[in-house]
């Protein structure tokens, strides 16, 4: 193993597939990762860093463009922080899911917007396209919520940056496709 890259067993839990599944991933410097508040990021550097003695953990830089910020994460928390980003096929099913998801959500703006937050927090490209499509709607039909705003912006942001990446289409494209998927 080159000081470069590790080995990481990540946990990913697919609820839309109903199953949990372990994937075995790895990571090397200049690979691109999905944190699920920062979006979509690159890996710059894994390095031992001693702050106290001279075995000291191994951490992994990371650069999310979109907050322009930087996060030097142990390799022990960054399976529970990160997943690599989904491919094509996996975005085409998400703009289908876009288009096709018909689930209820709460009338009442606090329990709509825990759930939704859950949701977020949890960073499931289906998940977000759940939220994305519902808040959608709800604008269209009705004025939302700050705490609606807030979270359809929050969820078309991360989609649209991850749909972007995996599609190799501009944002801006994206954003028009996932807007078309939710008017049907």
């Amino acid at each position: 193993m080159t000081p470069f890259s590790c080995k990481i067993l990540f946990l990913f839990v697919f609820f839309t597939l109903g199953y949990s599944r372990r994937k075995a991933i790895t990571i090397s410097q200049g690979d691109s990762i999905h944190h699920p508040h920062h979006g979509i990021g690159l890996v710059q550097s894994i390095r031992k860093r001693s702050f106290s003695g001279p075995d000291g953990p191994r951490y992994a830089k990371l650069f999310f463009a979109r907050e322009d910020m930087v996060m030097l994460v142990s390799e022990d928390e960054l399976s529970g922080m990160v997943r690599k980003p989904i491919q094509k096929t996996a975005a085409e099913r998400v703009l289908d899911h876009i288009k096709n998801w018909s689930g209820s959500v709460s009338e009442q703006w606090k329990v709509r917007a825990n759930a939704q937050q859950k949701k977020l927090d949890d960073g499931d490209p289906f998940a977000l396209a759940e939220v994305y499509k519902t808040l959608a709607v709800r604008q269209v039909q009705d004025s939302l919520s700050s705490a609606d705003r807030r979270q359809l912006s929050q969820s078309e942001e991360c989609l649209a940056e991850e749909l972007a990446v995996a599609l190799k289409q501009p944002k801006r494209k994206v954003c028009r496709l996932m807007e078309q998927a939710a008017r049907n």
